[in-house]
């Protein structure tokens, strides 16, 4: 299944999330483009994580924080650490 994550789908409902919750983590050396997969593939599974935590380790540069941004408006929630 290649799908991609629609934000309009999480509004109108479409996306049911299960109760599992997934531990991800990124770093400087990461593409966006890599991390922006990763999220799609979860959000893409016959039932997805209900809660995605992507643990920033270390400042991260604008693309993959263009990616945090768009993940905040999916279904599930996604909450991310501070950069230390």
């Amino acid at each position: 299944m290649n799908a991609r994550f629609d934000p309009a789908d999480a509004a109108s409902g479409v996306t049911t999330c299960s109760g599992v919750t997934v531990l991800m983590s990124t770093h400087r050396g990461e593409t966006a483009a890599n991390l922006r997969d990763s999220l799609e593939s979860l959000y893409g599974q016959t039932l997805p994580p209900g809660r995605i935590v992507l643990v920033v380790d270390g400042p991260v540069g604008e693309d993959q924080e263009a990616v945090r941004c768009w993940s905040r408006c999916a279904c599930p929630p996604m909450s991310a650490s501070p950069p230390r």
